[in-house]
């Protein structure tokens, strides 16, 4: 009976903390909240087990669901508080279309994490043991009530949206690393009977295989941030624009603010504002969610057709027209603006990026008047 009552006491500790934790990742990200159906997956394989009735399992439940809800807004307070932007984050989250991010069918979006995220972020060598753990692990039941129902739950949410981020295979990481865990402990297992020069052989070689992709990434992108687009595109500019001219801008060119150029940024509702008497004063963010309103991507394409003339400038950095015209099809209406737009000028210098060597997106310089060379800075 002692033995009984301690257990009792143990589960529902667990439960509180479970609860807590589970609080803390939604709020943190809200897709985490279907890894409640971990702590469900382990309260049935419990009673499965005789370790406590399914009366008993059904209450404990309820109550980490109920726990879990407070302990969010109490976390939180702003889900209940401000639920409109909740509201309106969520719609925007629901759109079926986004700039870069559009995914397809069922099908081709778990293609694309699996071919994309995972790959680039496991290498062929983590992803051959993803595999070798999901195989080894089909016979470990108390690990599969656990993992199996939120990795089926995380996957079906996340291969269902109508568009595919890196970010959305988050929830997903852990019980990946998880299973290739298990699968590097088998291997451990096994050559821990060989000499020791092979088994520190096997074990140096799988380190170095799991690490090589990471390590190769993280150099090129080292790389591609010490010269990025944007900064040649802030070269040109210093070397080539007039003081006192007009900049038209679509990326945050700090580097650019010591000069004495004027510059616009399009803020959608609000046409292009002028940027340094924004930062010069009190921004509130009630004043940018109103420009911005349900756009995806602030830019000129998406600015109001009717404050498009607050947009007209000496020069502009176009860093969003390239993926417009790769997808014009899904946005004819923001292609057509910036086409309308290149029609006024003459484009003068581009910057492309270079896998390994540099960064960004692609940077068009444009001009709308002619400028005397005498005028030009050199």
């Amino acid at each position: 009976e002692v033995g009984r009552a301690e257990n009792q006491t143990a589960r529902r500790r667990a439960t509180r903390f479970a609860a807590f934790w589970l609080a803390l990742a939604i709020i943190t990200k809200w897709p985490f909240a279907l890894a409640g159906l971990a702590v469900a997956g382990s309260m049935f394989f419990g009673m499965h087990k005789g370790h406590e009735t399914v009366a008993s399992m059904l209450k404990r439940l309820a109550g980490f669901g109920t726990l879990t809800i407070a302990l969010v807004l109490l976390m939180s307070p702003y889900l209940v508080l401000d639920y409109p932007v909740l509201i309106s984050n969520l719609k925007g989250e629901a759109q079926p279309y986004h700039l870069g991010a559009t995914g397809g069918t069922v099908l081709e979006n778990l293609w694309w994490y699996a071919s994309v995220p995972l790959w680039r972020s496991f290498g062929p060598a983590g992803c051959a043991l993803l595999i070798a753990g999901a195989v080894l692990l089909r016979h470990r039941y108390e690990a599969l009530a656990l993992m199996l129902p939120t990795v089926l739950a995380l996957v079906s949410v996340t291969v269902s949206q109508n568009l595919v981020w890196d970010r959305w295979m988050l929830p997903l990481v852990p019980l990946i690393t998880l299973v290739v865990a298990y699968a590097v402990m088998e291997i451990v297992r096994l050559v821990k009977a060989q000499p020791g020069i092979v088994r520190g052989g096997i074990l140096a070689g799988l380190t170095l295989a799991l690490l090589w992709s990471p390590l190769q990434r993280d150099a090129v992108q080292a790389q591609e941030r010490i010269l990025d687009t944007r900064q040649l595109a802030s070269r040109w500019v210093h070397d080539h624009v007039p003081d006192q001219d007009t900049l038209m801008l679509e990326h945050f060119a700090f580097d650019l603010l010591p000069g004495t150029w004027q510059f616009r940024f399009p803020m959608g509702e609000a046409g292009c504002v002028d940027v340094r008497a924004m930062l010069s004063g009190r921004i509130s963010y009630a004043t940018i969610q109103a420009g911005r309103g349900q756009r995806s991507n602030i830019d000129y394409g998406t600015t109001n057709p009717a404050t498009r003339e607050t947009c007209r400038s000496d020069y502009a950095l176009l860093t969003q027209y390239d993926r417009y015209a790769a997808e014009r099809d899904r946005f004819p209406k923001e292609y057509q603006a910036y086409r309308a737009l290149l029609a006024q000028g003459q484009i003068v210098a581009t910057f492309r990026p270079e896998k390994g060597r540099i960064g960004g997106p692609i940077i068009r310089v444009v001009r709308f008047r002619q400028v005397p060379k005498t005028q030009e800075r050199r």
